[in-house]
C-alpha cells in the first residue's frame, strides 16, 4: 500500500528538523570546544599571573624592606659632617637601582597579565650626584639646599621646617672637632659663625616637579 501524501510530507518535514537539530548540535559542540580552549588559555594566564604576582609581591616586600632598613643604619653615617656626603651618594645609587628593578618586576607582571608597560628609562638612567657635587650644592648655598629638601620630603608628609633649624656654635664646633679633630685638613675651614650661609642666603624655591610619575 502507497503512503498518503500527507504522511510523506509530514515525514520529509520531520527529516528536515532532525538535520536542523544536527546542524545546532554540531554547532554547540564546536562552541563548546572553543568555550573549553578558551577556558584553559584563561586558566593558563591566571597561573601564569599568579605565580609573576607573588614573585614581585616577594620582591618589593624583601626590597621595601632592606631599603629602609639601610637608611636607618646609614643615619649616622650620613648625618656626619662632610664625610657624610659620601655615604648620601651611596645611598642614593642604591635607591636608584631598587627603583628600576622594582620597575623592570612591575613590567614583568603587565606582560603576564596583557597590560602596558610602565617607562623604565628615565628612572634607570637618573644620573646621581657625587659627594664632591652634593657637597658643592651645599657650599653654595646650604640654605636654598635644605629648603629644596624639606620640599620634596615634605611631599610624602616627612613634615620638616621649611627653614633650616639654628645650630648653637659650639655645638657644631663640638661636633666638627670630635670626627676630625681640632685641625681637619679635609676640608674649608670655618668661620666663627658656624650658622651663616657661605654665600648670601637665596630665598627656598619651590620642589621641581617628581622625575618618575606611574601611570
Amino acid at each position: 500500500m502507497a503512503p498518503q501524501p500527507e504522511a510523506s510530507e509530514k515525514r520529509a518535514e520531520l527529516e528536515r528538523e532532525i538535520g536542523k537539530l544536527e546542524d545546532r548540535f554540531l554547532q554547540l559542540e564546536k562552541s563548546n570546544q572553543e568555550l573549553k580552549a578558551s577556558n584553559e588559555q584563561l586558566r593558563q594566564k591566571l597561573r601564569v599571573a599568579a605565580v609573576a604576582g607573588k614573585g614581585f609581591s616577594r620582591s618589593l616586600a624583601r626590597r621595601t624592606f632592606s631599603r629602609v632598613s639601610r637608611h636607618v643604619a646609614a643615619a649616622g653615617g650620613a648625618a656626619v659632617p662632610y664625610v657624610g656626603a659620601g655615604v648620601l651618594s651611596g645611598m642614593i645609587r642604591l635607591d636608584v637601582r631598587d627603583g628600576c628593578e622594582t620597575l623592570e618586576e612591575l613590567n614583568d607582571l603587565n606582560r603576564a597579565l596583557d597590560l602596558d608597560a610602565v617607562e623604565t628609562s628615565r628612572l634607570c638612567v637618573m644620573q646621581v650626584p657625587t659627594s664632591e657635587q652634593i657637597l658643592g650644592q651645599v657650599l653654595a648655598n646650604w640654605r636654598t639646599a635644605y629648603a629644596i629638601s624639606a620640599a620634596w620630603a615634605n611631599q610624602y608628609q616627612a613634615v620638616l621646617p621649611p627653614e633650616p633649624p639654628v645650630v648653637p656654635h659650639a655645638g657644631a664646633n663640638e661636633l666638627w672637632m670630635a670626627v676630625f679633630g681640632p685641625n681637619p685638613a679635609v676640608a674649608v675651614p670655618l668661620s666663627p659663625r658656624a650658622t651663616t650661609s657661605p654665600t648670601a642666603p637665596l630665598p627656598p624655591i619651590p620642589p621641581l616637579p617628581p622625575g618618575i610619575r606611574l601611570p
